[in-house]
């Protein structure tokens, strides 16, 4: 697509949207989505709508409440986006659901964060790790989206549509054994690491922080190096490491903090923490630009 014969690619357009639990909240809110916003142009989409609803919970088929999913449909027909994304984390059903009544579809938070990772990852462990935090991520769907396509076509134990549900889950449950492993033997080996350099007397120091804090630049600065520095999110996914004082000390530079980062990808970046974890100082860097 082009704008006004200009020949500039048009940025494919996204609907944003959270259900808010918390009547009382009209501040945080708004912090979230335009985090999350921030996030969908580091992947070139263009936000052009925002909804809110205010509910005490989400509800268990949509997230949104009944009437607010036709709204969306309505908004969905008239402004054709490529993606709707929910700030909410969302089920595999949710999903379902709402790509079904919707016609496009639907991702959560933690779904465009997997993406930058991916689109920024260069190395190999860190490709290993956003691969199986993928596929941990998708498997439920997967399940969901195998069940209603071939088990329509069961007939009779072990029916066809009954053997292709379980061939197409199988596949994705072995692909994650292997990354498991792999990861598992990366995590061996970084402790052995790790441990020899404390038994040496060794110190560690990790930077830690927002991304785009500063980490990197401190990092460079204290080193003499020059690794990436760049405004876009993650820039740093997998630690960097430099010695200092003829190596007694050993500086970190980590992986990059977001708002409500999910724990769940906190663990499958557990490579990544082994650093924090051993370390005897962590240096905490704040952009004097973020208010207070």
């Amino acid at each position: 697509m082009r704008r006004g014969g200009r020949g500039v690619p048009r940025r494919p357009k996204v609907i944003t949207v959270m259900v808010k639990t918390n009547p009382h909240d009209h501040h945080l809110y708004k912090i979230q989505m335009g985090e999350l916003e921030n996030l969908l142009q580091t992947l070139g989409y263009a936000p052009v709508y925002r909804m809110i609803q205010v509910r005490t919970k989400p509800t268990v088929n949509y997230v949104l409440g009944r009437g607010k999913v036709e709204e969306l449909r309505e908004k969905v027909r008239q402004i054709d986006p490529a993606l709707v994304v929910f700030y909410n984390t969302l089920t595999s059903k949710q999903k379902w659901n709402l790509e079904g009544a919707l016609g496009v579809e639907v991702v959560d938070r933690y779904e465009v964060t997997l993406r930058i990772f991916r689109e920024a990852a260069s190395d190999v462990i860190s490709k290993l790790q956003i691969d199986l935090a993928a596929l941990s991520k998708a498997l439920p769907y997967i399940k969901l989206a195998a069940a209603k396509k071939f088990l329509r076509m069961r007939a009779g134990f072990l029916g066809g549509g009954e053997y292709a549900y379980h061939r197409a889950v199988n596949a994705v449950q072995r692909r994650m054994k292997i990354l498991r492993r792999k990861i598992e033997r990366l995590e061996r080996q970084k402790l052995e690491r790790v441990r020899k350099r404390l038994e040496s007397g060794g110190k560690i120091v990790v930077i830690t922080g927002y991304y785009n804090a500063g980490k990197t630049s401190l990092f460079n600065a204290l080193t003499g190096l020059d690794k990436p520095v760049s405004p876009q999110p993650f820039t740093t996914l997998s630690s960097k490491y430099a010695g200092l004082m003829d190596g007694r000390v050993y500086l970190v530079d980590t992986i990059g903090f977001v708002l409500d980062l999910d724990p769940r990808l906190i663990h499958s970046f557990r490579l990544n923490v082994i650093d924090m974890q051993y370390s005897q100082l962590a240096l905490m860097v704040v952009d004097v630009a973020d208010k207070p």
